[in-house]
């Protein structure tokens, strides 16, 4: 424990030692408490704490990952049916559609995160279906806010980057 905390220490420092060299009042005194809470939330293992929600963070915001949790929303569906329903709404966004190869991975993950359920049923073919679990429909709950925040600011979007495009090619 004494080497946690001196590792705490150590990080805390280092922190206000970066903002103490490029701001001052009110900013760093913001920027200060916001990584103070951030380094706190680590708990007893910091790196071992922060690391699986950043990394399910950016699992979220894969390119398959959002679509396919969105639907899974809609209860028990076919492993066939979701792939072709996947492809389908994704060509709307450009894209040809998702492998076999990456609807395996990016289940395989969901489940192994606990958003998802795997049933297999024995027939000819072999029938698997997947689910969300408890824990998958209160992320999505939660998943539906930022969607719908991105949705009713669309036009804010596009037009910084509208506007940061300009800038970036003069």
């Amino acid at each position: 424990m004494g080497t946690l905390n001196a590792q705490l220490e150590r990080v805390a420092l280092e922190v206000q030692k970066i903002i103490d060299r490029d701001l001052a009042g009110e900013d760093a005194a913001r920027l200060k408490r916001l990584c103070t809470d951030l380094i706190n939330r680590g708990g007893n293992n910091p790196a071992a704490d922060i690391a699986p929600v950043r990394e399910t963070i950016a699992f979220l915001g894969e390119k398959w990952t959002g679509l396919v949790f969105y639907l899974l929303a809609a209860g028990p569906i076919r492993y066939s049916l979701l792939r072709r329903l996947v492809s389908a709404i994704s060509v709307l966004g450009g894209d040809q559609g998702i492998s076999e190869r990456m609807m395996t991975l990016t289940l395989r993950r969901l489940e192994r995160d606990g958003f998802a359920s795997r049933a297999i049923f024995p027939a000819v073919p072999p029938r698997t279906e997947y689910r969300l679990t408890p824990l998958g429909h209160a992320l999505h709950e939660q998943f539906l806010l930022v969607v719908q925040w991105l949705e009713g600011h669309r036009a804010d979007i596009a037009l910084a980057r509208s506007r940061y495009d300009e800038a970036a090619n003069g």
